[in-house]
């Protein structure tokens, strides 16, 4: 049986501002405020390492500046104390975003916040002091495993080296400084398209009315006109790329990487990927770790990013022992029959366990 569109409303206010809002009971008293602005990855430069890695830990600290002055990361706390408002920071390929979990009581001071995070915000420099200090704290820890290694580097090397992605080095933590955090994010911040989403326990006008006294009062902000910035996925090599860390020495993990695809376009292909990358993934497990032995976590997973024009890809990793690298001998020993697999029918306990 088919299942109806939600009943999404989409409203657009004279300043260039847009709500998409869905009035849903399914979680009582809960309402989900997320505000998409800019462009997202796509607005940072691919030539240089930018101080966005510190955004997560310090945009939202840095505070929101007032008449009376400036509020900080204690002084929002306390003026939230005792309602449902929040506030959190997300990078996403296409967007930026400023999100809460609400309630209809507190939607149009939850809108509030973030419209004076986007208009007014503070450069409080003690959270960046503070990022930069923790940063530097953990940055050793990420050498000192596989898995530690493999969310340092894995994500750069997958997007060709792009600086956008993968941690940064430690010289380029301890560079970080207020003046080039605010710097990078005072424009980013002022420019580009907004979209409100509201979804939940909330009626319709409400919500409609809150959003125009709030994102929809807002004046307009700058157009981002710059092209987007090309984003490939690494070319083929012949000789695996390695890298070490510092951990145990019977310790090792390994990856494997195709292109795919990417944007909005091809989502019906990706939904597709999904499924065979659920297929395949149980077949990896059974072949790595019942058969061969060889790794305690085979994963296979595809990435297909809607907000970018490319840069997708489908990759399997393994956790193993050096001794047994899956790296090398037992990649092309057991992925072959796992692929030569592909078209046979999938039993019924296979197709329930990749639901």
């Amino acid at each position: 049986m088919a299942l109806a569109d939600p009943p999404v409303e989409r409203v657009d206010f004279a300043n260039g501002s847009s709500l998409l809002l869905f009035p849903n009971e399914s979680e009582t008293g809960k309402v989900y405020v997320r505000v998409r602005f800019g462009r997202g990855l796509n607005a940072l430069p691919t030539d240089r390492r930018t101080p966005a890695f510190a955004a997560d830990l310090a945009l939202v600290a840095s505070g929101i500046r007032t008449p009376k002055g400036v509020l900080g990361q204690e002084e929002l706390d306390r003026l939230t104390g005792g309602r449902q408002i929040g506030l959190s920071f997300a990078m996403e390929d296409d967007a930026f975003s400023l999100s809460g979990i609400t309630t209809a009581a507190d939607l149009a001071d939850q809108l509030k916040l973030i419209a004076a995070k986007l208009q007014s915000p503070a450069w409080d420099p003690a959270p960046v002091a503070r990022a930069r200090a923790v940063m530097l704290a953990s940055y050793d820890a990420l050498g000192a495993s596989p898995d530690g290694v493999m969310a340092r580097d894995l994500d750069g090397l997958l997007h060709a080296g792009d600086p956008r992605w993968g941690a940064p080095d430690r010289k380029e933590i301890e560079a970080l400084t207020p003046a080039a955090f605010k710097a990078l994010w005072a424009p980013l911040l002022a420019s580009g398209p907004v979209e409100v989403q509201v979804f939940g326990d909330v009626r319709q006008q409400p919500a409609i009315d809150a959003v125009a006294a709030t994102i929809g009062a807002m004046t307009p902000r700058l157009p981002a006109t710059t092209p987007l910035p090309p984003v490939r996925f690494p070319a083929h090599v012949a000789t695996p790329v390695t890298r070490t860390h510092g951990g145990q020495p019977n310790q090792a993990a390994a990856a494997i990487a195709w292109p795919t695809g990417a944007g909005s376009a091809g989502l019906t292909e990706s939904r597709k990927l999904e499924v065979l990358a659920a297929v395949f993934r149980d077949r990896l497990l059974d072949r790595l770790r019942s058969q061969a032995g060889v790794s305690y976590s085979p994963n296979v997973d595809n990435g297909w990013p809607v907000g970018l024009p490319g840069a997708g890809g489908s990759w399997r990793s393994a956790w193993c022992r050096p001794t047994r690298p899956v790296s090398s001998s037992n990649w092309r020993a057991n992925w072959p029959p796992i692929w030569s697999g592909r078209r046979s029918p999938m039993t019924s306990w296979s197709a329930q366990s990749c639901r």
